[in-house]
């Protein structure tokens, strides 16, 4: 029966104590060769002290097929007892018609019913870990690290603001700083559990109903959670990092622009880096070539021309011709804007 707010499995007390985590990835069909980089990535930079288990929610329509899933659990190496695949309805009953962006969100949340650590680790399969994962990362005395950003100007602010609004906050109040709405993002359970119940017993429907109808997303809807409650610094250090996401506007700027967030993750050892699905039809030749050898440098692909492959087997079709006008035009100003200020200094000091 799917998770209905009440019935949680129990928290394991030693597993607390211990302070391991359970990592979760939801996916799909098109993600089983970036789940399987993600699964050699964890057997190279992912601590058997620091995972209790790696859970893989099966969100694809016809579910893994059994050669795949014994692919995967062999590129896990040493961490393979530990990995437990799902299917998404064994963790919800989510209406046939929702597409696949919205019911991984309900996932991610509803998951917490089969978590029996204190805190998990959401990943997208795009997540791969490059450098290994220390506990400071996950851990900033009793709380979690995280970062807060300005959401005046982004895409997802509708969803932002419709979640804080089911709570009763002003959306302005927050705009312009507020938790991210990206992996890796760690959730303490107990409280995405209280998230649950109280969205189930307010509304009497099931969760995933709720959700859809209110147009919310979950880490925005997590947040506000514990935002009207206070408990957000409670909870989160403020003060994380974050690390690299090659977007589809990076893909765009082209091979310089990659190397430069490349090397910040670089400097500072940062675990995971990850390029977005929408991002990899954008990347020329020298782009695949940039991600591929730096894959290379960290031991995930075993050469350059093997992640140049994985990257032009995945690339898919290009977007809508009106968002790639935008986005060019849009890339292009801010280069052009950036000149301008370039020679205006000069200008000046001259």
């Amino acid at each position: 029966m799917a998770f209905d707010g009440r019935h949680p499995r129990p928290v394991d007390a030693h597993v607390v104590d211990q302070q391991k985590y359970t990592f979760v990835t939801v996916a799909h069909e098109a993600d089983w060769d970036v789940l399987a980089l993600q699964a050699r990535s964890m057997h190279l930079y992912l601590p058997e002290d620091l995972a209790a288990e790696i859970i893989v929610v099966d969100n694809s329509s016809a579910g893994v097929p059994a050669e795949v899933r014994d692919a995967l659990r062999q590129s896990y190496g040493d961490l393979s007892s530990k990995v437990r695949f799902i299917s998404a309805n064994q963790i919800a009953d989510i209406p046939k018609a929702t597409n696949g962006w919205l019911s991984q969100q309900i996932l991610k949340l509803m998951v917490c019913q089969e978590v029996s650590t204190n805190r998990y680790v959401l990943l997208d399969a795009k997540n791969h870990l490059v450098f290994p994962l220390q506990r400071s990362f996950l851990e900033s005395g009793d709380r979690i690290p995280a970062w807060i950003r300005n959401y005046e100007k982004h895409s997802l602010r509708p969803f932002l603001e419709k979640s804080l609004l089911y709570f009763g906050l002003n959306p302005e109040d927050y705009i312009k700083a507020f938790l991210p709405a990206i992996t890796p993002y760690t959730m303490p359970t107990a409280a995405v559990r209280d998230l649950i119940r109280f969205v189930v017993e307010r509304e009497d429907k099931p969760f995933p109903v709720t959700f859809l109808e209110r147009g919310v997303s979950e880490f925005f809807l997590f947040a506000a959670f514990i935002t009207m409650l206070g408990k957000t610094e409670e909870i989160y250090d403020l003060s994380g990092n974050w690390c690299p996401t090659i977007w589809d506007e990076n893909a765009i700027r082209g091979a310089g622009n990659l190397r430069h967030h490349i090397a910040r993750g670089e400097k500072d050892a940062l675990p995971f880096f990850a390029v977005h699905r929408h991002a990899v039809p954008w990347l020329d030749g020298k782009s695949r070539l940039t991600i591929a050898e730096f894959w290379h440098r960290r031991g995930l692909v075993p050469t350059p021309s093997d992640g140049v492959k994985l990257l032009a087997e995945n690339s898919g079709s290009k977007p809508p011709l009106g968002r790639r006008f935008y986005l060019r035009w849009r890339n292009r100003y801010s280069g052009l804007s950036g000149r301008i200020r370039r020679l205006a200094a000069r200008s000046h000091r001259s």
